[in-house]
């Protein structure tokens, strides 16, 4: 699940969620920015997120 907000500023923060017990891959070109809750920096061609994983990111 995916949900996007973009403030008056054009500041973009974006959240996913897995929620499932499985791991999924998707397409991080899309996604590329600043995780907010461990800090890395995302820039690779693909994102893995673990079971029930929640990341926010700060474009």
């Amino acid at each position: 699940m995916q949900i996007e907000r973009v403030a008056k500023t054009g500041e973009s923060i974006v959240a996913l969620f897995n929620v499932s017990d499985n791991i999924n891959t998707i397409n991080s070109k899309k996604f590329q920015g600043t995780d907010l809750i461990s800090e890395t920096n995302l820039t690779g061609e693909v994102l893995t997120l673990h079971p029930w994983q929640v990341l926010w990111i700060k474009k």
